[in-house]
């Protein structure tokens, strides 16, 4: 049988995909000259945190939902997970990506490169690789879409590997035990990204060798160390695998929880919020042209040092019971962390259709102008994706699963059903 559903986890999916919206809502009405102001560098930062708290989630849920059935039946289970998150993932982002390619076509101008790029866009495996066509990389060779759907490739690779991060968790029972190997990945994650950052200069040269002066870019999109440790699925997996092991622990804690408990689950809660928003402003308020301990804080923050507080977050939203849990829970929050995913993959496309030249927002009159803008481009975006949501995503998802998943025999009910 499915495990009982999480409200609050998908209230947190919109708050995920948010982050993100106000992030590129934010560059592209409020323009600003560098050098840029703190507070501006932490609004476009939302973006990097949406994107661990996406992550880690994504972990918490598949491990919490899959690994049950897929231990039940090995090879249906496994089968069936991946159907299942391949209609959850393909029909809204090949829609995205056949827009993009048509809205170039008809507007603007194919890629010279869609012959080589193409392929990896379709098997969604455009972020595994890194490659330099023209002057641009692979995940940004194309129009809008693919400015967020490099983590769509990168996702589905945690997706092809869940079944053996699955195996190696399944022998592991206690609880304890759990929460040490958590905190063992959050030291080898945050080492391994200090290591690579502090090793920049040598894999740079490497690259460079390898694939051409482009790899050296200052240009985060084209710069072969930021594909490394921000985009590719090699680094960021770890997130993902800290969502596993915090699901792990969820499911072999006792279901009922004390009163005494709930009042410390909601402490932890407040703490947890607390800290990663002290070391989201932290990873900012360093400036990037100083010592190269001030570089590494922000490096090692914006690829993983958000996601130890972020998945205590999701944990305490998944067991205990508070006002904030509630607001998480509540139906309008549920509603558009359904849509979370469609708002995620499109709301790109709704900014650059809305977007228009501002002036700098050097004053109330000009800033109240660029605020109402925001405003009314995030409400939009959230309606275009509840419409998406309900006419593309939800059908797709149905009719591939009843069509592509095998039915399996509950042997109590007496009944086929479906996962």
């Amino acid at each position: 049988m499915a495990n009982p559903q999480i409200p609050a986890l998908t209230g947190l999916r919109f708050i995920a995909a948010l982050c993100v919206v106000i992030a590129h809502a934010v560059s592209k009405f409020v323009p600003m000259n560098h050098p840029w102001p703190v507070w501006y560098l932490m609004v476009e930062g939302l973006a990097g945190l949406g994107m661990q708290l996406f992550f880690v989630l994504s972990g918490f849920v598949i491990q919490y939902n899959y690994s049950g059935a897929i231990r039940e039946n090995p090879f249906t289970g496994t089968f069936n997970f991946f159907i299942a998150r391949f209609a959850r993932l393909y029909p809204l982002y090949i829609l995205g990506l056949g827009y993009d390619l048509l809205n170039s076509y008809s507007f603007y101008q194919t890629s010279p490169y869609l012959v080589e790029a193409l392929p990896h866009y379709l098997t969604l495996t455009q972020s595994w690789v890194y490659m330099i066509l023209g002057d641009r990389s692979l995940i940004f060779v194309f129009g809008v879409l693919p400015t967020v759907s490099w983590s769509v490739s990168t996702e589905w690779f945690f997706y092809l590997s869940y079944p053996l991060i699955r195996a190696l968790l399944a022998p592991v029972g206690r609880p304890r035990t759990l929460v040490i190997l958590a905190a063992c990945l959050v030291c080898l994650a945050v080492g391994t990204v200090a290591m690579l950052v502090l090793n920049e200069n040598m894999l740079t040269a490497i690259a460079v060798r390898a694939f051409g002066p482009l790899a050296a870019s200052t240009d985060l999109q084209l710069r072969f160390v930021a594909w490394l440790i921000y985009f590719s699925p090699y680094v960021t997996i770890l997130q993902f695998l800290l969502g596993c092991l915090l699901a792990s622990i969820f499911m072999r804690l006792p279901a009922k929880v004390e009163a005494s408990s709930q009042q410390a689950g909601s402490l932890v809660l407040a703490l947890a919020i607390v800290w990663t928003v002290v070391i989201f402003g932290a990873t900012f308020l360093v400036s990037p042209n100083v010592e190269a301990k001030s570089v590494l804080l922000r490096r090692v923050g914006t690829a993983f040092g958000y996601a130890p507080g972020l998945a205590i977050v999701i944990f305490c939203c998944a067991r205990y019971r508070n006002s904030i849990v509630r607001l998480l829970g509540s139906r309008v929050l549920v509603l558009c962390g359904e849509a979370s995913y469609s708002l995620y993959l499109l709301h790109l496309v709704v900014i650059e259709r809305m977007g228009i030249s501002s002036p700098l927002p050097d004053n109330l009159r000009t800033a109240l102008g660029a605020a109402s803008r925001i405003a009314f481009c995030i409400l939009t975006c959230i309606g275009v994706s509840l419409v998406t949501w309900r006419l593309v995503e939800v059908p797709a998802r149905y009719w591939l699963r009843n069509i592509l998943q095998i039915r399996v025999r509950h042997p109590i009910l007496g009944r086929s059903m479906q996962f």
